[in-house]
């Protein structure tokens, strides 16, 4: 699982529970996470 730089700002953190979640048409959903 390569998530590293798939649009999260390049840190690891936080980034694996992002990558569980389906990449593709989840960009709310993940900046939600992300803050």
């Amino acid at each position: 699982m390569s998530g590293e730089g798939a649009g999260f700002g390049g840190e690891p953190k936080g980034n694996k529970e992002i990558v569980n979640f389906p990449l593709q048409g989840s960009e709310p959903f993940r900046i939600a996470l992300y803050r």
